[in-house]
């Protein structure tokens, strides 16, 4: 009776977490990786707290156990890397770790002499990197926003006529940090230890900043370094040739990894698994002048993801050979410019600009709507599974509102307070229960220019009373049941 109740808190935990920003399809892989990871003690807290961040008060009720058990609890599953805690409010407020950044990385940082790393190595390996079952799940069906973005090496944007904005400047994220932490790339680590790391670079490179850097400090993941060093960090990644994929936000960037082309999980999706859009690219893209352009080949060497090529140009051509670039998966990262010596591999700016979340908060709505599991992030404490169903619409509008409206579903929806600002900034509204209906409570602002957006929760079906509220006729972009 003791197995099957533990494989079954085990099986929780796995749906618990398939319902974060970064989704976790079940198989023996990912039960023999939990039950490595967690004590069934463990499981049961974290299946019971909210997906977001919570106060401890928070988690003692959604739990129903006393304080001090659950306590203990967070506080070994916190040393762990397992749950998140961030000092917000005069408070600690806790948050269930996703796989990516999350899991992986902070179990691959740990050290001394408890770390199994050589166990922990397979065990993430089986799960991440054999059968392609996690890839198909987080970049299938072209998702967009990843949690990673590639960070151009400012070196390779001397061209004058190139705008580059601060979020694209690895030297801007270092001056505006207040405390910064580098620990061992885990993506490094667990290759070391499956036999698969074959380049030099150090173990010791990730670069985490501010309350990131905080978490990794307080828990012994990561060491704090002063801001010279951090400096010096990022300039031996460019000597290196090393990739800087970088926290997909604009504002308060809490990470910058040094990728190499053998270990990088990330970049190995996109060159070994075929998902150009496990990271999301930089605004910049390689462009090769064919005047300039000898035919080396040390671009198409450096790429991280074979994205350049070496062209034949026939016989009787002045040229033997000439390198091409494969603008479908071209990151903008740079490296290819490090390496060329004649000056015919540049950065320009791509024809579209990219779009990046602006905070943390942003992403993982983005990212969660994208995966289908938003409303475990707006309706934290609700038992998906143990309640009747309810219909959620997420409705893009072409206006932003002016004036309350109510729709056929009894939706109140207060008026947008940023209207005269941005010309249509978005806001979110949860929905929460409210009768035969539903009411909208004002949620979380979001910073991104475009449409209004509204999130709509009920009992009922959406109708062509939707039209009234928004003052036009909506798009449903996403729609769901939980």
């Amino acid at each position: 009776m003791g197995h099957l109740v533990g494989k079954d808190v085990f099986r929780k935990l796995g749906r618990k977490l398939d319902g974060l920003e970064t989704r976790l399809p079940w198989n023996d892989s990912l039960y023999a990786l939990l039950k490595e990871l967690y004590s069934e003690k463990e499981a049961d807290v974290l299946v019971r707290m909210p997906c977001g961040l919570s106060t401890l008060d928070q988690v003692v009720t959604a739990t129903g156990l006393e304080e001090a058990a659950v306590r203990k609890v967070l506080d070994s599953l916190t040393a762990k890397g397992l749950v998140i805690d961030l000092w917000l409010c005069e408070a600690y407020h806790y948050v269930p770790s996703p796989m990516v950044v999350g899991i992986f990385e902070f179990t691959m940082m740990r050290v001394g002499s408890s770390a199994d790393s050589k166990r922990w190595a397979r065990l993430f390996h089986d799960y991440l990197e054999t059968g392609g079952a996690f890839q198909a799940a987080n970049y299938g069906g072209g998702s967009q926003v990843q949690v990673m973005r590639t960070l151009p090496h400012e070196e390779t944007l001397s061209v004058a006529h190139l705008e580059v904005l601060d979020h694209e400047r690895a030297s801007e994220l270092i001056g505006k940090a207040d405390r910064f932490a580098i620990g061992l790339c885990s993506c490094r680590h667990e290759k070391l230890h499956i036999g698969e790391k074959a380049c030099q670079v150090p173990l010791e490179k990730c670069s985490a900043f501010g309350k990131a850097a905080d978490f990794l400090i307080r828990h012994e993941l990561a060491r704090e370094v002063s801001r010279a060093e951090m400096e010096e960090n990022f300039a031996q990644s460019r000597e290196m040739g090393l990739v800087l994929n970088a926290d997909n936000v604009k504002r308060n960037a809490k990470f910058v990894c040094h990728c190499c082309k053998c270990c990088c999980l990330p970049l190995l999706d996109v060159r070994k698994h075929g998902y150009p859009n496990a990271i999301v690219t930089s605004n910049y893209i390689a462009k090769i002048s064919d005047e300039s352009c000898n035919g080396c080949g040390k671009c198409a060497k450096a790429c991280p993801i074979d994205a350049i090529s070496i062209a034949s140009n026939g016989p009787g051509a002045e040229k033997k050979a000439i390198a091409r670039v494969d603008a479908s998966v071209c990151l903008g990262c740079g490296v290819c410019v490090l390496s060329c010596r004649t000056g015919a591999c540049r950065l320009e700016r791509r024809g579209k600009r990219v779009i990046h979340p602006e905070t943390t908060f942003e992403r993982i709505m983005l990212q969660c709507l994208e995966k289908g599991t938003l409303q475990n992030q707006i309706f934290p404490r609700r038992d998906l599974r143990a309640s009747p169903p309810c219909h959620w619409w997420f409705v893009t509008a072409p206006a932003p509102l002016s004036s309350p409206a109510s729709l056929r579903l009894q939706l109140s929806v207060p008026s947008h307070a940023n209207a005269a600002e941005g010309g249509g900034r978005p806001s979110w509204f949860p929905a929460v229960p409210s009768g035969r209906g539903i009411s909208s409570s004002r949620g979380e602002s979001r910073t991104s220019r475009g449409p209004h957006q509204l999130y709509a929760y009920g009992d009922g079906k959406i109708d062509d009373g939707a039209a009234e509220a928004v003052q036009a006729s909506p798009v449903i972009t996403s729609t769901g049941t939980a």
